[in-house]
């Protein structure tokens, strides 16, 4: 008994450990990624690349329809953005519309139940736009970091969706 009990607080402690690494890992990153694109001479290949990521873990999460790939892949054309973002022509219009297109798609990939998070990640990323001291900088880490998140929880449900699948083939 003594050793179960010292088990499930080995788990809590690895899992308490494991949670503070995450939030300073995401920390870090995102305070790398504002000021890599705080700083003169950004590099935009890495934005390049944080952007391509983004879309291909859509496109993974996507059913094998060509046409709705086409149309991630046609809206998140990586080599447009990319010279669109090095050369100043990327703004806050821009911005605000590839991420109601990410979040949009997220929502359309998730189940029903998990809508209410994610528009709730939406509305707290469009309403950063108002602040009076908002930039690029301050506004694509929390993007990024969101929308990652919310793609982790749509992949965890799928996972969990498919043992459940193979559990009952059984």
């Amino acid at each position: 008994m003594n050793n179960q009990n010292d088990n499930k607080q080995s788990e809590k402690l690895l899992e308490g450990v494991k949670t503070q690494l995450t939030e300073q890992y995401q920390l870090a990153f995102s305070d790398l990624l504002r000021k890599n694109l705080e700083s003169a001479t950004p590099n935009w290949e890495w934005v390049k690349r944080l952007y391509e990521e983004l879309r291909d873990r859509l496109c993974n999460l996507t059913p094998n329809r060509v046409d709705i790939h086409a149309d991630i892949h046609d809206k998140m054309d990586s080599e447009i953005f990319h010279s669109m973002i090095s050369h100043g022509a990327f703004d806050g219009v821009n911005l605000q519309a590839l991420i109601t297109f990410v979040f949009t798609r997220i929502r359309e990939l998730e189940a029903p139940a998990k809508n209410v998070e994610t528009d709730a990640k939406l509305q707290e990323i469009l309403e950063l736009f108002q602040l009076a001291d908002a930039t690029i900088a301050t506004i694509v880490p929390v993007f990024i970091q969101a929308a990652n998140e919310r793609l982790d929880d749509v992949y965890n449900d799928k996972e969990i969706f498919m043992a459940f699948l193979a559990k009952q083939k059984k």
